[in-house]
């Protein structure tokens, strides 16, 4: 047999690993990826002041109270306006809502990081697309003085508001303020597009944390209550609030993935293999009709010459041999196994007596095709060109 045909079994082999290799390596970086969306466990509900899950506010709890300031999570409003009120989620009812109004009248500081909170009546607007797939940086450039100390804040979905005219818009860059502070009475109340940059997997980044210090507790002295989330959701969120910040590390991994795929795919193991094919035998059921319209003419001789004519090429063609019939019954036979009978029957223009020696001709003939077929992709190419034929003692 050629080299190709025995070297046939080891590369399918070799396929089978190489495919089970990188079968491997995906699952294994999809339970990469995974583990990055996921994040590690979490521990209590979001916004929670004392959670320590990424979406928690535990380490801005944490940071108030390394600073010296005093910081209160209690669900009563407060009655002193010295003290800094935050609500991360607007889950009050109306009335509540009117008292907290009252209280920043008369001179409270009141920050809201619900964009659709109706405690700043501001209109939220949409938030640039680049966003959604990770943090972003920005600068306040407004005239906030609180701000005077903050550098750049870094986090994903910007949602913006449409100030007033008596607002102070800050951090717009190119599009709508993220953060709008709103005179109110003797007080000011502070509106944040979203909690994003003072959550625990976000207070680290950049001046994160001093945006919070300047907002919620300035100064050594500073007082801070945090409402804790009620039962009720907040009334919209944004789409970049539901998406992990370890999204884009997880795109990274599985177009990583992809990547490897696509070269283990294409990777060539060695230099082209020229292997040879089974040979292509015509098709025997166009000399059968032809040999069926000789035998209803009365022909059998020349139903039987057409056979034997379109057998002789087949066998010449795969055994490279231009020989006469004799000598080409004789190879068949030796180098394909050919019973001698049937391969004289199929090649050798014997004299016909009557319908049922056609007949053999043609079962004869349909033989031979099977013998190519079978056997012929076998040759090499030397054995195929050899033309001298052996002797039947050989």
């Amino acid at each position: 047999m050629s080299g190709s045909v025995v070297n046939a079994g080891p590369d399918r082999v070799r396929r089978r690993r190489r495919g089970r290799a990188l079968a491997a390596a995906l699952a294994v970086t999809a339970l990469v990826a995974g583990a990055l969306l996921a994040g590690p466990p979490t521990d209590g509900q979001p916004l929670d002041p004392r959670s320590t899950a990424p979406d928690g506010l535990r380490g801005l709890v944490e940071v108030a109270g390394s600073m010296g300031a005093q910081v209160d999570i209690s669900a009563d409003l407060p009655s002193d306006t010295s003290v800094h009120l935050f609500i991360a989620q607007d889950g009050l009812d109306d009335d509540t809502r009117d008292e907290v109004t009252a209280w920043v009248r008369q001179g409270g500081v009141l920050v809201v990081s619900d964009p659709a909170s109706p405690l700043h009546g501001l209109e939220p607007v949409g938030q640039p697309v680049s966003d959604l797939v990770g943090p972003r940086a920005r600068t306040p450039d407004c005239g906030l003085t609180a701000l005077a100390s903050v550098g750049e804040v870094s986090h994903a979905g910007w949602v913006g508001f449409e100030a007033g005219d008596d607002d102070v818009a800050c951090f717009a860059g190119t599009e709508n303020p993220w953060l709008v502070a709103r005179p109110t009475g003797e007080g000011t109340l502070i509106a944040l597009g979203s909690p994003a940059p003072l959550l625990n997997r976000s207070l680290d980044r950049d001046d994160n944390a001093v945006l919070a210090a300047a907002l919620l507790f300035p100064g050594a002295d500073a007082r801070l209550q945090i409402l804790p989330p009620g039962e009720a959701p907040p009334a919209d969120v944004a789409i970049e609030e539901l998406l992990p910040d370890r999204l884009p590390a997880a795109l990274a991994v599985a177009a990583l993935a992809v990547l490897l795929a696509l070269l283990a795919i294409g990777r060539r193991t060695g230099r082209p293999v020229e292997e040879r094919l089974p040979p292509t035998v015509p098709s025997a059921e166009l000399a059968r009709s032809v040999g069926d319209l000789f035998q209803r003419a009365g022909r059998r001789e020349g139903a039987a010459a057409r056979l034997r004519g379109q057998a002789r090429d087949d066998v010449g063609r795969v055994l490279g041999s231009r020989l006469g019939p004799e000598d080409l019954a004789r190879q068949i036979h030796h180098r394909l196994g050919t019973d001698p009978d049937v391969a004289r029957r199929a090649l050798v223009d014997l004299p016909m007596a009557d319908d049922d020696e056609l007949v053999g001709v043609a079962e004869a003939v349909e033989q031979v095709r099977r013998d190519l077929t079978t056997t012929g992709s076998s040759l090499t190419p030397e054995r195929s060109a050899t033309a001298t034929p052996r002797s039947p003692d050989t």
